[in-house]
């Protein structure tokens, strides 16, 4: 369903596909999405919302997506997060929330993703974070957070991510952050 001009998706679209393992909607021109739209889709593994125009999610929206591994909302005009938007996403993986409007993230809005590898929040508005945001991303290898408005960074909050290989964090106004390794496998 990628590369349409879809603005609007009906509630229970999904109803009676509990077998789907992989749904790709990006570049329409999707504003939001309806709550409960993905009821049912258990054994949904990647889901892919990039490239639309999504400014904002409803908080339970991935309810029921334990078995979700990737999901791309990169490339929208996202501006928050609701607190407890990834409640029950064990299993995901790469989390892709790169150019969007995000000026700044609740705190413990991806707690309990211990499997995420790749969390990708380059090209957004952040001007903070929150001193614990990454703190449960012990799995966590690749970490993007370039092009933002982050002048400062609070102490420790590298910390918990003893797996990280790769942190982007140039194109910041505070970059280089004091007591932060220069990045390493970042594009300059």
């Amino acid at each position: 369903m990628g590369i349409n001009q879809l603005t609007t998706l009906p509630p229970g679209l999904f109803a009676g596909l509990g077998n789907l393992k992989e749904l790709s909607f990006f570049n329409n021109q999707l504003t939001t999405l309806p709550p409960g739209l993905f009821a049912g889709l258990a054994n949904l593994r990647v889901l892919d919302f990039s490239h639309n125009q999504l400014t904002s999610l409803p908080p339970d929206v991935f309810a029921g997506l334990g078995n979700l591994g990737l999901l791309y909302l990169h490339n929208n005009q996202l501006t928050t997060l609701p607190p407890g938007l990834f409640a029950g996403l064990g299993n995901l993986e790469d989390l892709r929330l790169g150019r969007n409007q995000l000026t700044a993230l609740p705190p413990g809005l991806f707690a309990g993703l211990g499997n995420l590898e790749t969390l990708s929040l380059w090209q957004n508005q952040l001007t903070t974070l929150p001193p614990d945001v990454f703190a449960d991303l012990g799995n966590l290898g690749f970490l993007d957070l370039r092009i933002n408005q982050l002048i400062t960074l609070p102490p420790g909050l590298f910390a918990d991510l003893g797996n990280l290989e790769v942190l982007c964090l140039y194109r910041n106004p505070g970059f280089p952050f004091p007591g932060v390794p220069k990045p390493a496998g970042c594009w300059n």
